[in-house]
This record gives C-alpha cells, sequence and structure tokens, in this order.
C-alpha cells in the first residue's frame, strides 16, 4: 500500500495502520448449487490510515467473496481527511467531549461521570 497522494507529488512515504471498525450485521455463508462455498458478509469495513507526510485517509468497503469468479464485495472507496482538526484518523468518529458520531448525530457517550458515587442504574 502507498499513499496516493504522495505518490502523484512524486514523493515516498510510510503507511501506517490504525486499524478499523466493522458493521455488525448477521450474514450466512453458503455453497452453491455447484458446491462452490461463498461467504458474502455486507458489513461494511473502515480502515484507518495516515503516511509519514501527515496524509489522512479512510478506506470502506466489503470483503471479497473467495469463490472463484465471484464479484461480491472486495470494492473499497478511499475518502481523505483534510480536516487538520482531526489529527489521528480515528478521531473523525469522536466529537470533543468524547461522544461517538454515527452520521452527523453524537449519539454514544464514551465516558460517563461516576463522581456522584451512583452506579448508573436509575
Amino acid at each position: 500500500m502507498k499513499c496516493e497522494k504522495c505518490v502523484e507529488a512524486g514523493q515516498k512515504s510510510r503507511v501506517n495502520s490504525h486499524g478499523g471498525m466493522s458493521t455488525l450485521m448477521g450474514y450466512s455463508p453458503y455453497y452453491d448449487e455447484d458446491g462452490v462455498y461463498h461467504h458474502h458478509d455486507g458489513n461494511r469495513k473502515t480502515n484507518h490510515y495516515s503516511c509519514s507526510k501527515g496524509h489522512h485517509w479512510v478506506e470502506v468497503g466489503t470483503k471479497a467473496c473467495p469463490a472463484e469468479g465471484c464479484d461480491f464485495g472486495g470494492v473499497f472507496e478511499r475518502r481523505e481527511i483534510d480536516d487538520p482538526r482531526v489529527g489521528y484518523p480515528a478521531r473523525s468518529f469522536y466529537n470533543d467531549s468524547g461522544s461517538l458520531r454515527i452520521g452527523q448525530s453524537e449519539v454514544i457517550p464514551m465516558a460517563v461521570d461516576r463522581t456522584d458515587g451512583s452506579d448508573g442504574d436509575a
């Protein structure tokens, strides 16, 4: 893997993988009429990368089916992260208070204040 921005600029850089995430939709692998195993995992994977020159991007897509000739999945779209406030690529999914963003909504608090002595149950 190479950083596309560096390649375009005629530069070389080291690419760092920062992990990723996946949706958690259920699916069932199957054997077709010819006995060929198909693994159609429709879960969208998001992998985070940066290069040593400061470029950040994510790649989003689905895994390819291992069956020869099957065209399910295997296409990943590259999305540049140009916002300098993001810094570390995975931070693009969090707001300044540490809540996880899903789409444009901030819906899952990542930290809960327990200084009041409660156990969190109402």
